[in-house]
């Protein structure tokens, strides 16, 4: 086998003493290989980093599978109506709001509603003062002509909606709507005139 002595040799009186490249050729081949030396170092951080880019990201959705990271959830999906604080909310109206207490007392007991007029004739209102609880944050009333909000409720977006009608001062009668569970009906609850209180099924 050669020795690497006898190979140069061998190169050597092939080409003789003549280098391959001359003058500016030469002076090429060279920046040529500086330049390519130049790019390894930086092709290889490139590398790296999209290496490291994937691996973020495969154990960010690992770590989302697992349930570890929480996603954005949105209100719709987040909001959900208590119903045992609606039944609570329910019974705390039948036993305290009774036809012919004044202003100042419901105040006492549920704050001041919402004041809303019913145009019953061309010279006469309706005062109504009406409350919604457990309401899902950023909707809005859809109060119909007789200040009912029916569509928030059956989209369970609405807890309980109660209207309060007034006679001056004193309260003439009130009803409220409710739904005991998000699948079930909805049901009104009156309290009427004569201070008895009836319910159905919507």
């Amino acid at each position: 086998m050669a020795t690497d002595k006898q190979i140069k040799q061998a190169v050597h009186s092939a080409i003789g003493d003549k280098p391959l490249l001359k003058g500016n050729e030469y002076i090429l081949f060279q920046q040529r290989g500086l330049n390519e030396n130049r790019k390894k170092p930086f092709t290889a951080a490139v590398g790296y980093l999209v290496i490291f880019s994937l691996a973020i990201c495969l154990s960010l959705f690992t770590l989302n599978e697992m349930g570890v990271i929480n996603n954005h959830t949105s209100t719709e999906e987040a909001f959900a109506i208590d119903r045992n604080a609606v039944m609570d909310k329910v019974e705390t109206i039948k036993q305290n709001l009774k036809v012919g207490m004044t202003k100042e007392q419901v105040r006492e007991l549920f704050g001041e509603g919402v004041i809303y007029y019913n145009q019953n004739t061309s010279t006469a209102k309706t005062e109504i003062w009406i409350y919604n609880y457990f309401e899902k944050p950023g909707t809005t009333n859809t109060y119909d002509y007789n200040a009912k909000d029916i569509d928030r409720l059956e989209k369970n977006e609405l807890g309980i909606d109660m209207s309060i009608i007034w006679n001056g001062d004193k309260v003439e009668r009130a009803f409220f709507m409710f739904k005991e569970t998000d699948a079930s009906e909805i049901i009104t609850v009156s309290i009427n005139e004569d201070d008895t209180i009836t319910e159905e099924v919507n």
